[in-house]
């Protein structure tokens, strides 16, 4: 009698907040690849609490301009735990302000997954 069985390594467990650690500190070089578009995180807290008190929980936010005319954006993201064993759902969220996003292209509202061994 023969058998045969897939072996797979196992995926150490991550937490939700070590995952959206990891979502935060990996969004800066995404979006510049992607999307060309730097972010910056040096929001002042009174910037976050305001954005906390309008836009509900997030677990970071960057801001980048708009290169064109005197306005911007902020970028909030949000990490959940997503449909699979080991995966987490990455939510962006952009939010303009003085004006509209510029015609080229930039960072819009998203959902993505991320996995344990990505983010690690």
């Amino acid at each position: 009698m023969r058998t045969t069985m897939l072996v797979q390594a196992a995926v150490p467990p991550m937490s939700l907040p070590d995952a959206a650690q990891a979502v935060c500190a990996q969004a800066p070089n995404r979006v510049l690849t992607k999307y060309k578009t730097v972010l910056t995180g040096n929001l002042t807290q009174n910037t976050l609490n305001t954005l906390h008190r309008h836009y509900g929980d997030f677990d970071c936010a960057f801001h980048f301009p708009n290169p064109t005319a005197e306005a911007g954006a902020f970028y909030l993201l949000s990490t959940a735990t997503g449909p699979s064993p080991c995966t987490f759902q990455a939510t962006a969220r952009v939010l303009w302000f003085n004006t509209g996003p510029p015609a080229h292209a930039v960072p819009p509202d998203e959902t993505y997954t991320e996995t344990c061994s990505s983010l690690r």
